[in-house]
């Protein structure tokens, strides 16, 4: 099984006064080409985020349904760049943060695995 280490990326934002915190995982374009076709569900007993083909796999309390989200910017030179995220609603994420996501292509599915720490021995 090869695993894909992804990123959080939250961003702040401030609105009415009040801060909000946006939750997004990374995709890699190499990935996210083959996923992109796929609804993410996020699997709240397992802690997953599955990728299923259409809209009928949510459940009441089980699975919640996540949005892709797609930037294209242009870069020096003019090339245009592409970045893919998911988006993960703010009270479900608080819970995820701390963990690592990892995906898994041929299972298509992300995992969270609590975070490596680097010990160094002295």
């Amino acid at each position: 099984m090869v695993e894909v280490k992804l990123r959080w990326r939250i961003k702040l934002s401030k609105k009415n006064g009040k801060e909000y915190g946006l939750y997004r995982i990374t995709i890699p374009s190499r990935s996210a080409v083959f996923l992109i076709n796929y609804v993410p569900y996020l699997n709240l007993k397992e802690n997953i985020i599955e990728f299923k083909p259409n809209r009928r796999y949510a459940r009441k309390g089980v699975r919640v349904r996540l949005r892709w989200i797609i930037k294209r910017e242009k870069k020096n030179g003019g090339k245009v760049f592409t970045e893919y995220y998911i988006s993960v609603k703010s009270e479900l994420a608080k819970t995820l943060v701390d963990l690592d996501p990892y995906l898994d292509p041929e299972q298509m599915i992300i995992v969270f695995k609590p975070k490596q720490v680097n010990v160094q021995s002295q």
